[in-house]
């Protein structure tokens, strides 16, 4: 990724904590599906972004880390990074299947509708 664009991801973190805030209000009045999947989702994601900080900063020679510090703070950015993915991939499937569950109840309720239409009435 370019270096310009890394730039601009240093204030990530701040909408995600919000969304967190925000999606915590709103399961105590309301169930939101797998909140806690999510939230752990965001917060990886957050720490994502902020190991990826010094990263940046060593790249650009703002700062210089020992070699095993590097690869050390990469190792879990990587491991942060496929953390987020593999929850936020479940996520989706698990909404995907919610979605199916939907159209097949509301497919079913328009067949009994169809079908209590074409009966003739007993009276």
């Amino acid at each position: 990724m370019s270096l310009t664009r890394k730039v601009l991801r240093f204030g990530k973190p701040l909408p995600l904590v919000k969304g967190i805030i925000d999606r915590l209000k709103t399961h105590e009045t309301k169930p939101v599906r797998n909140v806690l999947l999510r939230t752990l989702a965001d917060i990886y994601l957050s720490l994502y972004f902020l190991t990826d900080h010094p990263l940046y900063f060593q790249r650009i020679g703002f700062i210089n880390m020992d070699k095993s510090w590097v690869d050390f703070i990469d190792y879990w950015n990587n491991i942060f990074w496929l953390l987020e993915c593999v929850i936020d991939i479940y996520c989706d499937f698990i909404d995907l299947h919610h979605i199916n569950v939907e159209i097949n109840s509301a497919r079913e309720a328009l067949r009994g509708a169809a079908e209590a239409g074409d009966k003739p009435s007993h009276s």
